[in-house]
């Protein structure tokens, strides 16, 4: 009978099996001829670098699983601060323009007022009347402002709190995902392991 296995090469098999002739673990090979312990010892080594491999893919697998979420992570958070600086830039451009028109539209008004012919003292009254109003109106432009801009930092806080939420959440899940891939290779060689042994013994056995 003969042992047929992509985990056999005669040639390795007993260069391997000189160095390594006590055999350790749960698989007993007491129960093997030497040409059986030969090819279990050196099966068995064939298996755990397969194992090895693929475990070592797994672990590559999560590492750039996890590195993408950081990364995308990192540009969404840098993202989120560049719109919110935009996003101030443009509503401090838009109240330096509201309180600019208003200043035009008063200081108008108080040149035709000047103009005018009337007592100076009733024209001081109208004049001073007429700039404690555009000081009012640029007040209320800037607390606006202040309100639209503390607004769009909370958003801003509210987003980046969700996508660390996230990413903690989606590392963890690929982490989880690594722990039981690795349960279901161990599962899997532990019966590769078994099938094998259990071929070699029949074919080989004492």
């Amino acid at each position: 009978m003969h042992y047929a296995s992509k985990y056999y090469d005669p040639v390795k098999v007993h260069e391997y099996y000189l160095k390594t002739r006590e055999l350790k673990g749960r698989r007993s090979s007491a129960n093997l001829s030497e040409k059986g312990k030969e090819l279990w010892t050196y099966t068995k080594k064939q298996i755990s670098e397969e194992k090895k491999a693929e475990t070592k893919a797994e672990q590559e697998k999560r590492d750039a699983k996890i590195e993408t979420l950081r990364s995308d992570a990192k540009q969404t958070r840098e993202n989120i601060s560049n719109n919110l600086k935009r996003l101030r830039d443009a509503l401090s451009a838009s109240s330096q323009s509201q309180k600019d028109a208003a200043t035009r539209r008063i200081e108008s008004q108080i040149k035709a007022l000047q103009n005018q012919t009337m007592l100076k003292t009733v024209k001081a009254q109208k004049i001073a009347n007429l700039r404690a109003q555009l000081s009012a109106e640029k007040g209320r432009i800037t607390e606006s402002m202040k309100a639209e801009k503390a607004k769009a930092s909370s958003d801003a806080s509210t987003e980046r709190e969700a996508l660390a939420t996230n990413l903690k959440a989606a590392v963890t899940a690929a982490r989880d995902a690594y722990k039981a891939a690795k349960e279901n290779m161990k599962q899997k060689y532990e019966n590769l392991y078994q099938s094998e042994y259990d071929k070699i013994r029949k074919s080989y056995h004492k």
